[in-house]
Parts: C-alpha cells; structure tokens; sequence
C-alpha cells in the first residue's frame, strides 16, 4: 500500500476510521453466526477484529498485500477463527464459493483501475 511504511502510520491514518466503521458495517452486512466472510484488503485486522465480535463462530480469512500489516493482523488476532494471508485483490486464489461474505472497507483507493486506453 503506497505512502504507508509500517502499520503504526497506516492505522493512524486508515485504521482509526476501520474501527469506528467496522461494527457498523458488520451490523449493516446482517453476517449471521456461522457465516465464513473474507476481508480483502483486511490492513492490521479492524474490519475482521469486528466480524469476530459480532458472532461466536464466524470464521474470516483476512487478505492483504502488505506482509508488515498481515503479521500485525496475526499479532493483534489471536483468535483461532481468524487466518490472515498476504495476496492480491484482483487476484484472489480461493476456489468459488469459499466464502459467504466478501467485505472490504477503505480499500478501493488502493487497487489499480485499468480502463481503456
């Protein structure tokens, strides 16, 4: 993620917004107990931290591209129903079907847009 060198500037930046966000998104997205929710572009963990809060056995995957804010995800998360994965929003390698959910919050900013030349 451009313009962010360590997850402590990405969550004074980003972060704090997930946080304030997450639970109402969560709440809004009506994800129900047992549900299995990816969160591309997961940063160090806000939205999933949410997601888990929200039920007793959701399961998330949290995918990012930055390895520095997937190992602060995995720090911060030490939940079993959690995994973090560092990869590509445009180039998930989950199977079809894999997930229930899909989330994602504050991250489109950050993908590339190729449109015709």
């Amino acid at each position: 993620m451009g313009g962010f060198a360590d997850a402590r500037g990405y969550d004074l930046l980003m972060g704090r917004w997930s946080r304030l966000l997450g639970h109402e998104l969560v709440r809004f997205a009506g994800i129900a107990d047992g549900e299995r929710v990816l969160d591309v572009g997961c940063g160090t963990g806000s939205l999933s931290a949410s997601i888990l809060s929200a039920s007793s056995n959701t399961e998330v995957v949290g995918v990012d591209p930055s390895s520095t804010f997937v190992d602060t995800a995995r720090d911060r998360l030490r939940d079993p129903r959690a995994r973090f994965e560092t990869g590509d929003a445009q180039s998930l390698g989950f199977p079809s079907g894999s997930f229930d959910r899909t989330m994602a919050m504050l991250m489109l900013n950050f993908v590339a847009c190729f449109g015709p030349s």
